[in-house]
């Protein structure tokens, strides 16, 4: 949910798209264009790593609640997540969604 609330997007691919673009480098790219200039890139870093974790297919490496609002709050750090996915891209890869 953090996931489409942050992009504006559906949900379909969106998590897939989003993990290889926060994975190249580029989260700024995954923002709803209508608050684009209205965020911290600290907190995107944050909502996306704690969304990544929320998606995650075996359902014992999700984060508890308590532990998600922690992490956006900003009272609590969050590793950076594994792949959500079967799907997995080489830090490299510049192919577009």
């Amino acid at each position: 949910m953090v996931l489409v609330l942050v992009s504006g997007c559906r949900v379909g691919d969106l998590c897939e798209w989003a993990y290889k673009e926060w994975l190249q480098g580029h989260p700024e790219n995954v923002i709803d264009r209508k608050i684009i200039g209205g965020f911290i890139p600290q907190e995107l870093e944050r909502a996306l790593r704690i969304a990544f974790w929320c998606v995650q297919i075996d359902e014992r490496r999700r984060p508890p609640m308590r532990e998600v609002v922690k992490v956006l709050e900003g009272t609590l750090s969050v590793d950076p997540p594994p792949p959500p996915f079967s799907c997995q891209w080489p830090r490299d890869d510049k192919e577009e969604p």
